[in-house]
């Protein structure tokens, strides 16, 4: 348990001296591994309570349940920050990747989101930030673990200058279905904003049928369409598990594309 302390001490001091020097993302990460490792330092002092655990059979000492569950989850939560602060691979796209996904509430996310539109909007009216809407339009971002660099990627293509093809955007969505449905308890916001993208592509497609109506075209609207039916029904399942007053904007939005692709298979 004093190791615990020495550890959070040093790291504290050693937080305060390096964040400065680091990108913003960094410096949270930091800072919550600190607060991680003090969390974790506490609940290591609750096995100090008692002095000793009454031996078992099986040669275990008698520790509470809860006790043993609230040392573990902040083990953990101190390992994963740890891991993530040493994974070039989760180096979000976007500054503010990190704070998106430490938001508890829906409201909070929403209005980050909004804000990011209305800087999307800013930049079409020949606001400046070149640089940052490139970072948002990179490839790049379609494969960060962060929630929020895939739904800006999202957002800026499906209301960038230059509609996506369908190829693009069945392939975005493809993989962004196969994230969401591996945890089912996964966000649906980053696999709805994903549905943008895809609703400009059809619409695009709309304006060509010769295109739609060939060989590939076919294939990409059957994908599409059997996507589409189980990304609608995840909605559906997610209603049901958390009791939605009404329709989830999943649905709602999987739904709306699955109208777009019967109209242009009627052409």
């Amino acid at each position: 348990m004093l190791g615990a302390h020495d550890t959070y001490r040093t790291l504290k001091a050693t937080v305060e001296a390096v964040s400065p020097q680091f990108r913003p993302y960094v410096g949270e990460l930091l800072r919550q591994l600190e607060e991680a490792v003090d969390a974790y330092a506490m609940a290591l002092e609750l096995l100090l309570v008692p002095l000793s655990f009454e031996l078992q059979d099986d040669g275990r000492r008698e520790v509470p349940a809860g006790l043993l569950a609230a040392c573990e989850k902040r083990r953990q939560r101190v390992k994963a920050l740890a891991c993530r602060l040493g994974d070039p691979a989760q180096i979000p796209v976007l500054e503010e990747a990190l704070r998106f996904q430490e938001l508890e509430s829906f409201a909070e996310k929403k209005a980050m989101i909004h804000r990011f539109e209305g800087w999307l909007a800013r930049q079409a009216n020949g606001s400046s930030g070149a640089w940052r809407f490139a970072r948002c339009c990179d490839d790049e971002a379609t494969n960060s673990k962060w929630d929020f660099d895939r739904i800006s990627f999202y957002l800026s293509r499906e209301r960038g200058e230059d509609p996506p093809s369908l190829d693009d955007a069945l392939d975005w969505l493809r993989k962004e279905f196969e994230k969401t449905r591996a945890d089912c308890d996964a966000s649906h916001m980053p696999l709805t904003y994903c549905l943008g993208p895809l609703s400009r592509a059809l619409k695009g497609a709309g304006s060509d049928a010769g295109e739609v109506l060939g060989e590939a075209g076919r294939a990409q609207l059957a994908e599409a369409q059997a996507l589409l039916g189980m990304i609608a029904a995840l909605g559906s399942a997610r209603e049901k598990q958390r009791d939605y007053p009404e329709p989830s904007r999943l649905r709602v939005e999987a739904e709306s594309c699955l109208a777009l692709l019967a109209e242009l298979r009627t052409r």
